[in-house]
């Protein structure tokens, strides 16, 4: 009688725990799927640095990166993001790469849906992208640079371009390729860039920082790697594709340099994130003349 009663009791135990796995994985994955995807967050930051002219204090930059369009990201989806990121007011915008998942997918009619949006994005010091390896996959390349001019932004493939204050201070934005399956020319990208200015660089790949370093840089954007999509308590992301390896997600001190590194909007791949929300970034300059150079995080 006892042994039958003690049985039933792990049968009963065993079906409950059963069953309270089995949701978890359920509500997990749903989380991953259907929650955590469309959660976008947005960080500010607060960037002074030595070489940001008075002309340029109080700059506001917004980054997004990595939409994907086509992978469980859609153009309304997007859309919402465009209403976001003019709610920051921003000065200018930065693009850092892979707008479309497979570029062989869309037509000309899609295309111009995109650029209709796009082009909603409103920056009065202008907007400037660079080139994901997506951007060039699937014979992508005319493409991606049809869309983005299309839309009003200045394509930056290993070249750079100076905006000039009113009072002559000026600071240069500079785009390079992406190295997977682009070609990345650090001479043609910081070419003509007089010293002591402050340069910003457009790179969708995080770990050309350890090239942008040594170089007339003092902060680099970039995208790729989603923050992994999927990150572990005290571990971090388990997967990162080639060339971000070393800066997978956020805010770096690379030598004098700082790098930030995007999360990204949509997924690829796998539709899941966890633990790396999509979003989208917020910079403020200020003037490195007015105080020693810093890095300030306004979550």
């Amino acid at each position: 009688m006892g042994q039958e009663l003690d049985r039933r009791v792990f049968l009963k135990k065993s079906i409950q725990t059963g069953i309270a796995a089995f949701s978890i994985g359920v509500s997990g994955r749903f989380y991953c799927k259907h929650v955590e995807p469309f959660w976008v967050e947005t960080k500010a930051y607060k960037i002074n640095i030595p070489s940001i002219p008075p002309a340029f204090h109080k700059l506001r930059i917004v980054q997004f990166s990595d939409t994907h369009l086509g992978f469980h990201f859609n153009l309304l989806q997007l859309t919402k993001m465009i209403d976001k990121i003019n709610k920051l007011q921003p000065d200018l915008i930065l693009f850092t790469g892979d707008l479309l998942d497979k570029p062989a997918q869309y037509k000309n009619k899609e295309a111009l849906a995109i650029v209709e949006v796009l082009s909603k994005i409103k920056a009065a010091h202008g907007k400037f992208c660079c080139y994901g390896n997506h951007d060039h996959g699937h014979n992508g390349s005319s493409l991606y640079k049809e869309v983005m001019e299309a839309s009003d932004f200045i394509v930056l493939r290993n070249s750079n371009r100076m905006l000039r204050a009113a009072n002559g201070q000026s600071i240069y934005i500079a785009g390079i390729d992406e190295p997977m399956i682009g070609r990345p020319l650090w001479d043609k990208t910081l070419e003509n860039i007089p010293d002591n200015q402050f340069v910003l660089l457009l790179s969708h790949a995080p770990d050309l920082a350890h090239q942008a370093k040594n170089l007339r840089v003092d902060m680099q954007l970039s995208g790729h790697s989603h923050g992994g999509q999927i990150q572990l308590p005290f571990i971090g992301p388990i997967f990162t594709p080639p060339f971000a390896k070393d800066f997978s997600d956020g805010l770096y001190n690379a030598g004098r340099m700082i790098v930030y590194v995007n999360k990204g909007l949509g997924t690829t791949r796998i539709p899941y994130r966890f633990l790396a929300r999509p979003e989208l970034t917020l910079f403020v300059l200020e003037s490195g003349q007015l105080g020693d150079q810093k890095v300030q995080n306004n979550k």
